[in-house]
């Protein structure tokens, strides 16, 4: 896919020439470029990746298809939480526990109790690491 988006990408010297430019822009802008300091050129596909996965709703079969990835292993180093997604994710968990509380004390289809008798304690949001 990357003849796409480059037409150059076709010529054998197409990465070195990319990397040079990116030691050079990083020595311009007085970033440290490398690993070490988790900056590469390929911190750019990372940011293509996750910026494309944004736009897309999580379209990861469509990101894969762009990005040149055949299996979700290899995929999924690309994938980072973002906070949008983490704010949806606790919203949507906040819905499903009002959603639960409604059923408090009631019994089951019947006269049989639900599952377990005892009160529940309320869900509560607890901080997740990303």
């Amino acid at each position: 896919m990357r003849q796409v988006l480059f037409k150059r990408a076709k010529v054998v010297t197409y990465d070195n020439a990319i990397g040079r430019a990116c030691i050079k822009a990083a020595k311009l802008a007085k970033l440290n470029y490398g690993q070490a300091n988790g900056f590469t050129c390929h911190s750019f596909r990372h940011t293509f990746i996750t910026d494309l996965m944004i736009k897309t709703g999580g379209d990861a079969g469509t990101v894969m298809s762009y990005s040149g990835h055949r299996s979700l292993e290899s995929f999924s180093t690309y994938l980072h939480a973002s906070e949008k997604g983490c704010n949806l994710a606790i919203q949507a968990l906040e819905n499903v526990a009002l959603f639960l509380r409604c059923f408090e004390g009631q019994e089951g289809e019947e006269g049989h109790q639900g599952q377990d008798a005892e009160p529940r304690k309320p869900l509560e949001n607890q901080e997740i690491a990303v």
